[in-house]
């Protein structure tokens, strides 16, 4: 369901990594060390001079062999160069589901207000950085790495954690500045024994105190409007999946004929990754649906029945297909992560083929 993505700080770092870039680096090193003695024994001889009795040929070798680890040379250089700035890129242009993210908004830098929620303590918030924030959380105040997404005109979704926590807590929050509302996620993984990677929630519905005028008595609320209906999400090039929203508290997927076929064709190149056993490894989960306001939905999930554990969340805005959000979990090697992204959707009309639903997949896989 989800791939690799960035971390709050936008530089998650992984085993597999950390390997690509030692093995990069050492051949870059072997290399350097093949220029060097090259040059060493080219440059013995420099060009336009010539032993006695050496062939006249072997010296316009020579030349151009020292020519040619001169390119070498800033082929080199141009591939650390162009290294360092895929570097750079990856904490700004992040990869996997979140490839099509749009840059983090800093439209509520330098403010501060209340979350008055109806059933938890007042949270104060300010945002006193780019990707800063700080509130309030069971009686302490914390300063913490976040990613703010603009899911529409004046509604904004927050994702950040509190570094170091046991059990780890996550915060995603929507504030709608407009009808000034707040609904919150406060999340939490490590709480259950027998499934320490399952990540448990609860949401809180409330308002925005600015302290200027009155709390609004509307809230967001539970919804049935997506029930029934289906989108085809876009979360990168290569990976599209289909949402079957199913019922209140529930939802599936499936996938369109050329993800179909892409799987298939990755199964095939990369056995190990794909057809690595899981429990119960097509499923239905539990999920919520929740109006924010016209045309704009938050939907979650719990990834408990596929055995991640993961949290999804995504605020869709049903009146331009898209949507903003995050995945708050592990990763499928069972480390920690927490990565936004954006998706670009199409409503699907027709019937989804009875083979492409993940229940009909499960059942041939088993057969």
């Amino acid at each position: 369901m989800k791939a690799g993505g960035n971390n709050l700080s936008g530089n998650i770092v992984t085993a597999e990594a950390l390997r690509f870039k030692r093995n990069a680096e050492e051949g870059l090193r072997r290399e350097e060390w093949t220029v060097r003695q090259g040059m060493v024994l080219c440059e013995a001889e420099p060009a336009g001079t010539r032993q006695k009795g050496r062939d006249p040929e072997e010296s316009k070798e020579n030349r151009r062999t020292l020519q040619k680890i001169r390119i070498m040379e800033r082929t080199i250089m141009e591939r650390k160069v162009s290294a360092a700035v895929q570097e750079a890129r990856k904490a700004v242009f992040p990869g996997g589901l979140s490839r099509y993210r749009a840059p983090l908004s800093r439209e509520l830098e330098g403010q501060h207000m209340d979350l008055v929620f109806d059933d938890a303590p007042v949270m104060h918030v300010s945002f006193p950085g780019r990707n800063r924030i700080s509130f309030d959380f069971e009686g302490q105040n914390y300063t913490e790495a976040c990613q703010v997404q603009k899911a529409a005109d004046g509604a904004y979704f927050i994702m950040a954690e509190i570094a170091g926590s046991s059990p780890r807590r996550g915060f995603m929050i929507v504030m709608d500045v407009f009808e000034r509302l707040v609904t919150a996620v406060f999340a939490a993984q490590g709480e259950v024994k027998d499934f320490p990677k399952l990540v448990t929630r609860t949401v809180h519905f409330g308002a925005i105190d600015t302290g200027e005028e009155e709390l609004p008595e509307k809230r967001a609320c539970y919804t049935r409007d997506l029930i029934g209906k289906k989108i085809d999400w876009t979360y990168n090039p290569d990976f599209s999946i289909i949402h079957v929203y199913l019922d209140n508290n529930c939802y599936t997927v499936a996938r369109n004929e050329e993800m179909q076929k892409r799987m298939e064709q990755m199964k095939r190149e990369n056995p190990e990754r794909f057809n690595r056993p899981r429990p119960n490894p097509y499923y239905e989960e539990n999920c919520l649906y929740i109006k924010l306001r016209e045309n704009l939905y938050l939907f979650s999930f719990v990834e408990k029945n596929s055995g991640s554990g993961t949290q999804g969340l995504m605020v869709i805005n049903t009146d331009r297909v898209t949507d903003v959000g995050c995945f708050w979990g592990c990763n499928p090697d069972g480390i920690p992560e927490a990565y936004t992204f954006n998706a670009y959707g199409k409503w699907v009309r027709e019937e989804i083929p009875e083979d492409h639903t993940l229940e009909k997949i499960a059942e041939k896989k088993a057969e």
